[in-house]
């Protein structure tokens, strides 16, 4: 069987562990009861991972065949690279650990070596962009909307176990392109291309709009000047909308994390977007389009408890 690691299928595992309680857990045993011991074990699993696929450069091995003598592709995803970062911070405030600590410091520094730059034309802006030479992928260069979402999102997570990491100028600066990114109406563009003329809607991901949100939303707890909450809260109000008349809506997860932070601070909008009770709205059909989409699987089925039919 041709099996595979993912750094990203890890890191979401992860976060889902740390997230949870009373959870069935993948390989916490066939037919295992999951609970605080196995949820613990899970984290430390998948955060003992993570740490051991961070090379002394900072880079993760992405992909990595069970089979040593599969070849893997040379790809590199500098957005999900950032995702790994997230986990490993929030696995650090779970419980600290100091060869965990160093590798996500070496990560944060390889994100800043090779992918946080300045955006041309734009030196207030800071972007996290992808580079044929880390990609390994043809495209010229360019920052999308998810990458400088998950990469506030990762820095930020790093800043509370690890203050100071980043100066604020440059967690502002990449707030700034967040929303130099939104539309008047709510919706942001997806790319910023160089060669395309700039923004542009090219390569959208349903997830963009909740990452970016959820990246202001932490920068507004750290720094809170009202543009970060505003443009979060115009982002969320924009999804809420757009899906207020379907029956089942994506399993936009992001949307559901930033707007668990918008919430108890959303009477501080200036101008709100949207009433509480559209956000809450847009949150509960996220959660029943999740639950109506679970498979029934089998208690004594490793996949068990799984969301999707392939676990």
């Amino acid at each position: 069987m041709n099996r595979k690691r993912c750094v990203a299928v890890v890191f979401v595992v992860l976060l889902i562990s740390l997230g949870g309680s009373g959870l069935w857990l993948l390989g916490a045993g066939r037919g295992t009861q999951g609970g605080p011991a196995a949820l613990n074990e899970a984290i430390e699993l998948a955060g003992g991972y993570l740490t051991r696929q961070c090379g002394e450069d900072g880079r993760f091995v992405y992909v990595a065949n069970l089979d040593p003598n599969v070849p893997v592709a040379d790809e590199y995803n500098i957005v999900r690279h950032a995702g790994a970062i997230y986990a490993m911070a929030t696995c650090q405030q779970h419980a600290a650990q100091t060869d965990r600590r160093e590798a996500m410091l070496r990560a944060v520094a390889f994100l800043k070596r090779e992918g946080v730059a300045p955006v041309p034309g734009h030196e207030d802006l800071l972007g996290v962009w992808s580079r044929r030479e880390i990609s390994h992928v043809g495209r010229p260069v360019y920052v999308n909307l998810g990458g400088v979402g998950v990469g506030l999102i990762a820095l930020m997570s790093v800043e509370k176990v690890e203050p100071g990491t980043t100066s604020l100028d440059d967690l502002r600066r990449l707030g700034r392109f967040l929303v130099f990114m939104q539309e008047p109406s709510g919706n942001f563009y997806s790319t910023y291309d160089p060669s395309q003329g700039g923004r542009t809607d090219a390569g959208h991901s349903l997830y963009y709009p909740g990452e970016a949100a959820l990246g202001l939303m932490m920068l507004y707890e750290y720094d809170p000047q009202p543009i970060w909450l505003d443009t979060a809260a115009r982002a969320m109000a924009y999804l809420a909308r757009r899906r207020a008349d379907q029956t089942t809506v994506e399993a936009d997860h992001w949307a559901l994390l930033a707007t668990a932070r918008l919430l108890p601070v959303y009477d501080q909008c200036r101008q709100p977007p949207a009433t509480r009770e559209e956000l809450l709205r847009h949150a509960a059909q996220i959660c029943e389009s999740i639950l109506a989409e679970r498979p029934e699987i089998p208690e004594d089925a490793v996949e068990h408890g799984s969301m999707t039919d392939d676990g």
